[in-house]
């Protein structure tokens, strides 16, 4: 059968011997297609693309970096970026938002994952496969393996955090089935469509207490240091704790202008980490 009408095909003009040639079907053109037509996968593109509230950071009280009250611990995300979230995006915003600086290990069945800007640096740094979950880019590593890769991170001066799953697959299933679910008030809410998780523990490098993440047999210490000026000299409160055996301590004293037995003691402990007044 033609493809096209016989009536549109042939014409005949006397005056003009070739308008008895078959006229050539008019086809519709094709749209060109481009890359930008097609979406990318979260890894190819950069976070802030995905979230455009990334491309601004400000904490969670709208500080901008550089502030004096800034805080680099919280990241704002605003009420609408809340309404277009999946399940699981939002599962994992509600714990990084408060935990913007830590590097997040997120419980995904067996293995451990990273997200996003986490995803990043793991990728930079240790070369692991970038990859996708849902919208976010991604890079994992095995359960079996968490201690070996969260002491990698510690090594290198990120605080690492913990979130854990706390049910089974089935657990969730049951759950579902039953149609509602509490939230903290008591109050019934729809049930979540995602294997509930909780923050499990947060890592630093003077907070470290097992024994397999120890960089070697010396102490840890984790430090908090109060300066003040006292008779236009420098006078010193600390305490200072190693976690892996509980040992605690307290001094004070007031030093020379030279700092010289503040100097001294750091050179002793070799503090892992420092806590100071903002």
């Amino acid at each position: 059968m033609p493809t096209v009408s016989t009536a549109q095909q042939w014409t005949h003009n006397p005056e003009d011997p070739q308008s008895s040639q078959p006229r050539t079907p008019k086809m519709p053109a094709k749209k060109p297609t481009t890359d930008k037509m097609k979406k990318q996968k979260a890894h190819m593109t950069e976070p802030d693309q995905r979230y455009t509230w990334l491309a601004n950071i400000l904490d969670a009280d709208r500080n901008p970096p550089g502030h004096p009250d800034y805080d680099p611990r919280t990241i704002y995300i605003p009420p609408l970026a809340w309404t277009q979230f999946s399940a699981f995006e939002k599962q994992y915003w509600e714990i990084k938002q408060k935990y913007w600086d830590t590097i997040v290990f997120f419980k995904k069945g067996k293995f451990y994952e990273l997200y996003e800007n986490d995803a990043t640096v793991g990728h930079q740094l240790f070369d692991l496969k970038l990859t996708d979950r849902v919208n976010m880019r991604m890079v994992g590593a095995p359960e079996a393996s968490l201690d070996h890769w969260a002491n990698q991170f510690v090594a290198k001066g990120f605080k690492i955090a913990r979130v854990d799953q706390m049910e089974s697959a089935l657990a969730k299933e049951m759950r579902e089935r039953g149609g509602t679910s509490t939230d903290k008030s008591g109050k019934a809410s729809k049930v979540d469509k995602v294997i509930r998780r909780e923050l499990a523990s947060v890592l630093t490098a003077g907070t470290l207490v097992d024994g397999g993440m120890l960089q070697d047999d010396m102490s840890t210490y984790c430090v908090a240091i109060k300066e003040m000026d006292i008779d236009n000299l420098p006078t010193f409160g600390i305490a200072f704790v190693d976690t892996a055996t509980a040992q605690f301590y307290l001094t004070d004293f007031v030093d020379d202008v030279d700092m010289t037995k503040f100097e001294t003691f750091v050179a002793q402990t070799r503090p892992g980490e420092l806590l100071l007044e903002k």
